[in-house]
């Protein structure tokens, strides 16, 4: 979540998120890793209003950033946040699965893309995505890296692998019925012509 939809703002981390279950769901785990307790607030952005969350302010940032190995620092002594994940955060399956779902829930698109600017965690993410048997297809497109699925069986399978089941069945629902609904019209236009 940090890494695909975290903004630097005032010594503060703010997530931003268009669905409500999802910042409400950001607030609890902030409460449980920070201990603070976050604020949620509704900001416009890009012409619309989104929820964004504080998950972190002044000296909290750079312990937090610390915690999830965000944070580099340079022979001179300068720190700079560094967008990559952590070997140590993704080490088994299900781990990998929560990263992925992670960047799925703060994914503002109306289809399976996640997006960053930043390569090192674009590149990370292919990683952990081809780790899990699965092959996105890759863009970039003006500085900004982007890893999608296209075809309808390769998303089934990307909501089956972060655990969405809910999704997954509500997915192919609407696939089917679409299907079903195209077939019908293709016999009557057939019957028509």
């Amino acid at each position: 979540v940090i890494c695909y939809s975290s903004f630097l703002r005032n010594s503060s981390i703010n997530v931003r998120v268009e669905n409500i279950s999802v910042a409400k769901r950001i607030f609890s785990l902030t409460k449980i890793i920070t201990g603070n307790i976050p604020e949620i607030y509704k900001d416009k952005y890009s012409e619309k209003f989104v929820n964004t969350v504080k998950i972190a302010q002044n000296q909290d940032v750079v312990n937090l950033l610390n915690k999830f190995g965000l944070v580099k620092c340079t022979m001179e002594g300068k720190s700079f946040i560094l967008f990559s994940v952590k070997e140590k955060f993704i080490s088994n399956r299900c781990c990998k699965q929560a990263f992925l779902r992670g960047a799925f829930l703060v994914d503002r698109q109306y289809h399976l893309e996640l997006s960053t600017r930043h390569r090192h965690l674009h590149k990370d993410t292919e990683n952990i995505i081809k780790e899990l048997d699965m092959k996105p297809k890759l863009l970039n497109r003006n500085g900004v890296y982007t890893l999608y699925f296209k075809d309808s069986e390769s998303i089934f399978d990307f909501l089956g692998n972060i655990g969405a089941t809910k999704c997954m069945l509500d997915y192919q629902n609407v696939r089917i019925l679409k299907e079903i609904s195209n077939n019908m019209n293709r016999a009557i236009n057939c019957e028509e012509a």
